[in-house]
């Protein structure tokens, strides 16, 4: 299948509805710190798999729900960017992981966790790329220290540039295997966006409190 041609990213900005595009660059001195935020994981476990290849790269379908503040929001699907396509005090990670979510009013929320190539870290998506695999535990997509996050309001990062995307951005890193990063260079090398203005818009940065559902 072919797919978007990330050389000529340049272009995809015509299709935004909106100047508040992502990624972005996040320089930490710049971050505001926000109120604490609760968090309940307890859904974000095991789920089935279905591979979709699209245009926009191999999406993952699964499900899943995430608790923040009291608000359900349902998993819709998760992809793999290689390359981290935000910045943090300009750098860019080794790959970034973007869980899609959505409230039942439509509303969008991604939860990008960044990679970091750890040798020892077990291997996960290569499996899930061969569909040898069709089953995955949404937990190990993240980082085992759920401490906090960057938040802050933009687009999706493929065509047509969705609007109004809620970002929550793991501060902390998840280990990826070698073998899966190749993996990812693969099926798609370098498909990270590049990082749009800011156009005013302030990151804040909340603790994250882990709380259970109530029996």
């Amino acid at each position: 299948m072919e797919k978007l041609d990330y050389r000529f990213q340049s272009a995809w900005t015509a299709t935004a509805l909106s100047n508040l595009e992502s990624p972005i660059a996040i320089e930490k001195s710049a971050v505001v710190t926000g109120d604490d935020w609760q968090v309940d994981w307890t859904d974000f476990q095991n789920t089935p798999v279905k591979k979709s290849p699209e245009v926009i790269g191999d999406q993952f379908y699964c499900q899943g729900q995430l608790i923040l503040n009291q608000q359900a929001w349902n998993v819709v699907r998760f992809h793999i960017h290689d390359g981290a396509e935000h910045l943090i005090d300009g750098q860019r990670d080794a790959a970034e992981i973007h869980i899609v979510c959505q409230n039942q009013l439509g509303q969008t929320l991604v939860v990008g966790a960044f990679a970091e190539v750890d040798e020892k870290h077990p291997v996960i998506f290569a499996p899930l790329f061969s569909e040898e695999k069709k089953t995955v535990n949404l937990q190990d997509l993240l980082p085992v220290e759920k401490t906090g996050c960057f938040s802050y309001m933009g687009s999706l990062t493929t065509p047509p540039l969705k609007k109004d995307i809620n970002w929550f951005l793991l501060d902390k890193p998840v280990g990826i295997n070698p073998k899966d990063l190749a993996t990812f260079a693969e099926a798609y090398p370098d498909n990270y966006r590049n990082c749009q203005p800011l156009s005013g818009r302030t990151v804040v940065y909340h603790h994250l409190s882990t709380v259970k559902k109530s029996k």
